[in-house]
C-alpha cells in the first residue's frame, strides 16, 4: 500500500534538506529546528553540529588557488600539460626531478605558460581543453602569454611573464 504525499501531515517543524552544503544555511536550519523542537536533547546536538560547521568554515575560509601550466624542454620540443594547487612546489619537484613519471624521462623542467584559477573543476576542464589543442594551438597560447618563452620558474619563485608593449610611434 502506497500512502501519497499530501496525505502526509506537515510537520510542525522546519524539514532541513538532504543536502545542505552551505554550513551558514546548515546553521540556520538547526536553530529553526531547535527553536520549533523545544528539546534541550536537540541542542547539545546543535552544538555539536556548530562545531563541526565552524571547523568547515574555517576550512572554506582558506583561499585555494589552482594553476593550470605548461612546461617544456630545453629544445621546446615537447610539452607538458599539468595542473596543480601548488605551483612552486611542483616546478621544483619538475626542476629537481623528484617525481619518476614524463616530465622526468624527456627533461621537461622549463615553466613558460601557467594560468590561475578558484576552483578546481574549472582548472581540470582547462586542462583537458589545454591538453586537446593542436601543437600550434599551444605554440599560440605560449606565445601570447610568455612570447620569449623564458623560464617563469626561477629560484624558487613564479615570475609574471614580460610582454613588450606595441609601440605608440608607429603609424
Amino acid at each position: 500500500m502506497q500512502i501519497a504525499a499530501s496525505s502526509l501531515p506537515a510537520p510542525d517543524y522546519p524539514v532541513i534538506p538532504n543536502e545542505v552544503r552551505n554550513p551558514f544555511k546548515f546553521i540556520m536550519y538547526c536553530c529553526l529546528f531547535i527553536y520549533h523542537s523545544r528539546h534541550s536533547f536537540y541542542f547539545f546536538i546543535f552544538i555539536l553540529f556548530l562545531f563541526r560547521c565552524i571547523s568547515n568554515c574555517i576550512f572554506l575560509v582558506k583561499i585555494c588557488l589552482y594553476y593550470v601550466y605548461i612546461l617544456v624542454n630545453i629544445n621546446h620540443t615537447v610539452f607538458y600539460i599539468g595542473v596543480t594547487n601548488d605551483i612552486e612546489r611542483r616546478c621544483h619537484e619538475h626542476k629537481n626531478k623528484l617525481i619518476k613519471g614524463f616530465t622526468k624521462k624527456y627533461n621537461v623542467d622549463k615553466l613558460v605558460y601557467y594560468e590561475i584559477f578558484d576552483f578546481i573543476d574549472l582548472a581540470i576542464t582547462r586542462e583537458k581543453q589545454i591538453k586537446g589543442y593542436s601543437r600550434i594551438k599551444k605554440v599560440a597560447l605560449i606565445n601570447n602569454f610568455n612570447e620569449n618563452w623564458n623560464d617563469l620558474y626561477i629560484n624558487g619563485k613564479i615570475l609574471e611573464p614580460h610582454k613588450t608593449k606595441p609601440d605608440s610611434n608607429k603609424n
